[in-house]
């Protein structure tokens, strides 16, 4: 069966509440955020979410990891994870090579290594192990509390090649941008699915943004808001519910076991509910 999750508002800080109570209500199996500019700070509104639900899944798809500090970082996600009662998945990514790495005082030339160290480093520390990097080093430090899953699950973010080998080899899931089309993701998909050979449980998700009845005004202006440009690629699926479901459907049908549903545009409690009544059911048929 599809697991099915929804994108919050992090444009609409007013609809968090309401919108939380309805994904909870509605069945859905998670609640995403994600890392932006323009958008409140993701873990602040999980540690928001995991006190307004009590059953979903909470998720980041995707953390900028080598702008973080990693002992913070993993001391923020393991206090999430407590406060949610074990319902935590952090996704991570290495960063595009547009992202302003000089402002946090990284080498963009260094992402990659800085993100397998800095990863390195939270999980030692989530296992009380030691960890010696080229950045980070470890010895008898301690994290407490620590998350209550044991190991708290790590989905990785990317489309390049080294980053579908970097999740196949590191991550316990692999999670698509919702720029992505679904050709695509088709490809990428059955890419990583090979990379991982079927040894080991591993997740495959995928970002979708949908716009249900939204007007294109409103489309153009959240999309810009958040990834800094227009929908010059068609990438958001728009249109009534039974259109919107459709792109779903084609989406699950390329790969995904995972659908992270992100309405965008405005009319979040209108698209919620459309969400639920139409797309929620055919995805789990």
């Amino acid at each position: 069966m599809t697991a099915v999750g929804i994108g919050l508002p992090q444009t609409a800080p007013e609809a968090l509440g309401t919108t939380l109570e309805l994904v909870e209500r509605a069945g859905f199996d998670s609640a995403w955020v994600l890392e932006a500019a323009a958008v409140l700070d993701p873990l602040s509104v999980l540690a928001f979410a995991a006190a307004r639900t009590t059953a979903v899944k909470l998720g980041v798809a995707v953390l900028v990891l080598p702008l973080h500090q990693p002992v913070l970082l993993a001391r923020a996600l393991a206090t999430i994870d407590r406060l949610s009662g074990g319902r935590t998945i952090a996704g991570l990514g290495v960063g595009s090579d547009q992202l302003p790495f000089e402002a946090f005082e990284r080498r963009r030339e260094e992402r990659s290594a800085r993100f397998e160290d800095y990863l390195g480093v939270m999980r030692a520390l989530w296992n009380d192990d030691a960890h010696a990097g080229p950045f980070v080093t470890l010895s008898g430090t301690a994290l407490a509390p620590k998350p209550v899953q044991r190991p708290l699950p790590i989905w990785l973010g990317g489309g390049s090649p080294p980053a579908l080998r970097r999740a196949a080899r590191l991550a316990d899931g692999w999670v698509a941008p919702g720029p992505a089309a679904t050709a695509d993701f088709a490809r990428t998909a059955a890419r990583v699915r090979e990379l991982v050979g079927g040894t080991r449980p591993f997740t495959i998700a995928k970002r979708v943004l949908v716009a249900v009845d939204r007007p294109p005004v409103a489309v153009d202006a959240w999309f810009r808001a958040v990834y800094g440009r227009p929908d010059d690629l068609g990438v958001v699926a728009a249109g009534d519910a039974a259109a919107v479901t459709e792109r779903l459907l084609e989406t699950r049908a390329a790969g995904a076991e995972h659908v992270i549903v992100q309405p965008v545009g405005g009319g979040e409690r209108a698209q919620l509910t459309a969400i639920a009544e139409h797309a929620l059911p055919a995805l789990r048929r």
